[in-house]
């Protein structure tokens, strides 16, 4: 059996060593979210373009340029409404971007709070361990020594596997910031970069 290629499910162009994401529209509103009443250049855009833009990132290897190449029927094209199509959606990737990175900022605190609590919890455990206490006194140490290890597990837990996940999307949107974006008639093979 043949192995798949990325070149195989993502266009790649030659001349220019960029993989283009061929995105066929009928008009510009398809590219946004239909149920968000904000004007064109603070829509969101549409969380199925979404989905499929964060698994083309993932797909196409880091190193390799990604150009986003949206088709209209030529009736549907109009330069101004593009420029404006482009910043608006620059702006939600922008806007993507600080999400990722408000979640990040959040982990991080959840990490130097449980971090923290755990030392104090191991610290005290350590301390009072070799003393006569009573038994409930026992129990909570016993339960101090298994708290600070499960917190201290949630803090590797976060940095490793949540914030992996982050720091791919970061790198995703990042990518696409810098991704030009173009577009051409339905049956044209020549594009307009804006």
């Amino acid at each position: 059996m043949k192995s798949l290629h990325m070149k195989d499910l993502y266009h790649f162009n030659k001349e220019t060593q960029t993989y283009e994401l061929d995105i066929a529209i009928d008009h510009y509103q398809d590219m946004f979210n239909s149920w968000d009443a904000a004007p064109l250049k603070r829509k969101d855009i549409e969380p199925d373009l979404i989905d499929y833009l964060e698994q083309a990132g993932d797909d196409i290897p880091i190193k390799q340029r990604i150009a986003l190449v949206f088709m209209l029927p030529r009736e549907a094209r109009d330069l101004k409404r593009e420029k404006t199509v482009t910043q608006a959606v620059k702006l939600q990737f922008r806007f993507l971007l600080s999400v990722v990175n408000k979640e990040l900022l959040y982990n991080y605190r959840r990490m130097a709070t449980f971090a923290i609590f755990s030392l104090i919890f191991l610290t005290t455990n350590y301390f009072l361990r070799g003393q006569e206490l009573s038994q409930f006194m026992n129990i909570f140490l016993e339960g101090l020594l298994v708290g600070g290890w499960f917190l201290m597990w949630n803090v590797f837990g976060i940095a490793i596997l949540d914030n992996f996940q982050l720091y791919r999307k970061k790198r995703i949107w990042v990518r696409y910031m810098q991704a030009e974006l173009m577009f051409k008639d339905h049956n044209d093979q020549s594009t307009e970069t804006i």
